[in-house]
């Protein structure tokens, strides 16, 4: 639930009309906008729903700012993570997804 929001706005990059499918199933009025302009209501949505359910961010979970490289390395290592993503994740931008979840 943490990663959920920040991980669907990495993959909008290369999967937007799949992420606006996702939003028309959450019953979100967004049928008339690009794909573009849906994902980043969806993105907004899914945050909203984080904090209404009280889900953590990394940090309030008790993860140190100096562990997130680990994370990133040991994501790298994930075979499906890296199967499931639509877009191409490096250990670099695992390191920043890890950084926004923070």
């Amino acid at each position: 639930a943490i990663a959920l929001p920040v991980g669907v706005e990495f993959n909008a990059v290369v999967s937007a009309e799949s992420v606006k499918e996702i939003g028309l199933a959450m019953g979100l009025d967004i049928a008339n906008l690009s794909a573009v302009e849906a994902s980043k209501i969806i993105v907004d949505k899914l945050k909203e729903l984080n904090k209404k359910l009280n889900i953590p961010t990394l940090g309030e979970a008790g993860v140190k700012k100096e562990e997130l490289k680990t994370l990133a390395e040991a994501t790298m290592k994930e075979q499906i993570v890296l199967m499931a993503t639509p877009r191409k994740l490096t250990e670099e931008s695992a390191l920043k997804l890890l950084e926004k979840m923070y």
